[in-house]
């Protein structure tokens, strides 16, 4: 175990690894108590079983205990299966009993309301009591493959699947889908895991408690697949640290996050009563701690499989494609482009190698048309020429024939000593079944083959795509994370004064923080306005402003192209009519007409579960109905500030679309990283905080912010 894993995480190896098992609530009927005892059997667990249950001698022919306590010897796990409200009492046997690991399968908890919750609470406590550490409640337990662990309360036919060890390892919210749905189909396609572990509600220990023990204590997880529906309250900095670290490691952590929808969100709650984040906020923090975010469920094990056999790539991650199919070529090359995957030119000696192999056939660009020699020797001589060619990063042959027979063999030998030679990654994209009389096995299918030798095979050209998209992109973000800065650039910034809702003290903070504003000064009556007006210089916008006002132009409150002290009398008139129903403290601004410039928002918010976060977007009145932004955890580094603008469809914009002049798109990211800093710096005390417009000038002239709303978070909020 190395030294960065906190103490309190040790229990996780009894939990995963143990020597001996309690099954408390065990019974002979294969309800979830007798489906664990009956899982631990079939599956093999060569270790003590000890069912305990006070109504019965003897369960599933093991001697079985009518009181944990009377065990002989020690036990490493206790799987819990009783009645909610006798789980308290149980675990404090357990504590008695030594035991330092506790898996809880039973339901009755946080996810049927606050009386569930009190309940789960107590029982986290009377554990923490006795230093034991718990996996869910409303969970169906864990596994670990390599060892025939199966202390899980799932319906499965241990005995009759034929196990798969691997080196994915699982940690999911859905204990079904995780010991049913992925393992069964990954099983189906020769493919395995190291651990299945279900969290359940997450009372104690965390899905980030999981991930941290799995990178950092065990060696033989190369990727940690993960469903996620929420994380609990303030651990989402803690992922952003264990991803990092996992980054640095080579371990990728791959995320299937549900809760993009409101139906999703409603469905993830009334499950395992998570909280649930801004699905936005996720996706922006899964970006920035190099978190591979897929789409489907069969992403976590196909994708995972991947990057298990392909921890990074070098160069840009471009695709060296070849099959026997130009149809199955421009098919692939579409789903790449579409993906963002590039398929790119290769030299012109590779191509007149490949030609020269083909002898007039296929098609020798990339993607190759290799025509019939995919069953050919002469396959390894393509193969080779793409290799060697500095644009190519990852090899990806495709196959339309069946996926067993002697064809089949033919094409597997020749993958397979291509890739023994090579210096860089291989996969495999069969597109055909493989076979027509039920799964085959490796002495009569190629496809098997090609697995065994460590070369990750796909059957659909859409999920090989999207699976090669996600190793390129996290190859990219491994490098930038190993690259980012260390000297303080991106920390906090250290403010004096506290934040308040006061548009013109907030535009002191941006100031104060090294963020451009524009000139401005607040007054009651005309004159000190014509005064402010002469000194700011012409033209001029006047604003209403008022602690309680919102947004200035949902009341007419903002009056642009003042040219002179005439019209700005009469606009100053109007508007301060206007400001009758705002309180004592109303005021109007003047400010400095700024011209031509492309309006952004920045924005800022402390989220329960990731603690201050950043935002940019496209601006101005629309920012609403655009819906065009990214979000990052604050603070951020320039990189990270560039990698959110090219998020953004509204980044043409600062390329000079139509004609139009090019922006300063390095001043843009420069207040962006500020914002971020001073952001960070609210910490709780700021429930939102809002720039909007920022307005981005021509190259070199830099950034106005004209606008800003803070709104502090009230004491209760913060739980004072």
């Amino acid at each position: 175990m190395q030294n960065s894993l906190p103490a309190s995480l040790a229990p996780i190896a009894a939990m995963l690894a143990p020597r001996s098992i309690a099954v408390i609530g065990a019974s002979n009927e294969m309800e979830y108590g007798g489906r664990v005892v009956a899982n631990l059997k079939s599956g093999g667990f060569t270790g003590q079983i000890f069912p305990v249950n006070p109504k019965h001698g003897e369960i599933q022919g093991l001697k079985a205990y009518a009181d944990v306590r009377d065990i002989p010897g020690p036990v490493d796990l206790a799987v819990l299966v009783v009645p909610a409200r006798l789980m308290g009492e149980v675990v404090a046997a357990c504590g008695e009993k030594g035991i330092k690991a506790g898996a809880i399968i039973s339901a009755g908890f946080a996810e049927l309301g606050p009386e569930g919750l009190n309940r789960q609470r107590e029982v986290v406590r009377i554990a923490r009591t006795y230093g034991m550490r718990l996996s869910g409640p409303n969970s169906l337990g864990v596994a670990n493959l390599p060892d025939r662990v199966f202390a899980a309360g799932s319906i499965c036919e241990w005995e009759a699947l034929k196990i798969l060890p691997g080196h994915i390892s699982v940690v999911s919210q859905s204990g079904a889908l995780a010991f049913t749905n992925m393992l069964t189909r990954a099983q189906e396609r020769g493919i395995g895991f190291r651990h299945l572990i279900s969290v359940g509600n997450q009372a104690d220990l965390t899905v980030v408690d999981f991930i941290q023990y799995l990178v950092e204590a065990d060696a033989d997880t190369r990727v940690v697949a993960v469903f996620l529906e929420g994380l609990p309250a303030g651990e989402g900095q803690r992922l952003l640290q264990i991803a990092r670290r996992a980054a640095v490691l080579g371990k990728p952590i791959l995320v299937l996050k549900v809760g993009k929808s409101e139906k999703g969100r409603e469905a993830a709650r009334s499950h395992t009563a998570a909280l649930i984040g801004k699905d936005a906020i996720y996706d922006g923090a899964f970006r920035q701690g190099g978190i591979v975010r897929v789409t489907d469920l069969d992403d976590l094990w196909e994708a995972g499989h991947l990057f298990a056999a392909v921890p990074e790539l070098r160069g840009d991650g471009g695709v060296g494609f070849l099959s026997n199919s130009g149809g199955m070529n421009s098919v692939f090359v579409d789903l790449c482009g579409e993906a963002g995957v590039p398929v790119p030119e290769i030299q012109r000696d590779t191509i007149s190698g490949i030609a020269a192999v083909l002898a007039g056939r296929g098609n020798a660009n990339n993607p190759v048309d290799a025509s019939g020699q995919l069953a050919k020797s002469s396959l390894q001589d393509i193969m080779k020429y793409l290799e060697q060619d500095p644009a190519i990063s990852v090899i990806t042959v495709g196959a339309t024939t069946l996926g067993s027979g002697k064809r089949s063999l033919e094409i597997a030998r020749n993958v397979c000593s291509a890739h023994s030679q090579s210096e860089l990654p291989y996969v495999m994209l069969w597109a055909s079944a493989a076979t027509l009389h039920g799964i085959p096995d490796a002495q009569s299918a190629g496809v098997a083959q090609i697995q065994a030798a460590g070369i990750p095979v796909f059957h659909e050209s859409a999920k090989c795509a999207r699976a090669l998209r996600w190793l390129r992109e996290y190859t990219l973000r491994r490098r930038a994370l190993r690259t980012a800065p260390t000297n303080g650039e991106n920390e906090p910034i250290a403010m004096a004064a506290a934040p308040e809702n006061d548009s013109m003290k907030g535009l002191g903070l941006l100031s104060q923080a090294g963020i451009a504003v524009a000139k401005t000064e607040a007054v009651r009556d005309l004159n000190s306005a014509l005064e402010s007006a002469a000194r700011i210089d012409y033209p001029v916008v006047l604003k209403i402003d008022a602690p309680n006002l919102m947004h200035k132009t949902e009341v007419h409150g903002v009056v642009t192209g003042i040219a002179d002290p005439g019209a700005l009398a009469l606009a100053y008139a109007e508007l301060w009519e206007r400001t009758t129903a705002l309180g004592p403290d109303r005021r109007i601004v003047v400010q400095e007409q700024v011209s031509n410039g492309v309006e952004f928002i920045l924005g800022g918010m402390y989220d329960p579960i990731f603690g201050p976060v950043v935002m940019v977007g496209t601006g101005g009145v629309w920012v609403e109905l655009a819906d065009d932004v990214a979000f990052r955890v604050a603070p951020i580094d320039v990189e990270t500030a560039r990698s959110m603008l090219d998020e953004l469809r509204g980044a043409r914009l600062l390329t000079g679309v139509r004609g139009g002049a090019p922006r300063d798109t390095a001043a843009l990211i420069q207040a962006l990283v500020r914002f971020s800093r001073l952001v960070a710096s609210f910490g709780d005390r700021v429930a939102e905080c809002e720039v909007n417009p920022v307005l981005v000038l021509p190259d070199g002239e830099g950034v106005r912010a004209v606008d800003v709303l803070i709104l502090p978070a009230q004491a209760k909020a913060r739980g004072a």
